[in-house]
């Protein structure tokens, strides 16, 4: 609990999201894809060309993960960016979920256990109702902790 909830300046979040998710969550979630995924994974291959073949790999899966026509895809680093920015951003709410799951699928051996953990962390803090469990598979969380109970 941050500070000002605890002094009643500000109210902490109660409502765990499993149908949507709020602005706080979707900013969250596109920072990890780009700190994490985008800048360390992506951007730092090998060579330029390795670099080159990463982004364009992940973009282009992306694009045929969600049936956009692949002549729309994006052929400069920053419009790549830019276009799953606004992806991570606008689209359904489920959409983040699924572009995170399928990237950890694709960059399952680059994928450690700390980025996941971090990416946890973010899903709690921020009130997702989901966590990625058993490697890189995204679950209900609150389905599994009800599981543990019975």
């Amino acid at each position: 609990m941050k500070f000002s909830d605890r002094i009643g300046a500000t109210i902490p979040k109660s409502v765990i999201q499993l149908n949507d998710i709020d602005q706080d969550l979707r900013n969250s979630l596109w920072n990890y894809f780009l700190e994490n995924i985008w800048n360390e994974i992506l951007l730092k291959p090998i060579s330029k060309n390795t670099k080159w073949k990463n982004i364009q790999f992940i973009t282009k899966s992306v694009y045929k993960y969600l049936k956009i026509p692949i002549d729309e895809v994006p052929v400069f680093n920053q419009k790549c960016q830019n276009t799953l920015k606004k992806i991570f951003i606008e689209f359904d709410w489920y959409v983040p979920y699924n572009i995170l799951e399928h990237t950890m699928q694709i960059l399952d051996q680059q994928i450690d256990e700390f980025l996941i953990k971090e990416l946890n962390q973010i899903l709690e803090q921020e009130g997702s109702g989901y966590r990625f469990i058993k490697g890189k598979r995204l679950r209900n969380h609150t389905l599994k902790a009800c599981e543990n109970q019975i």
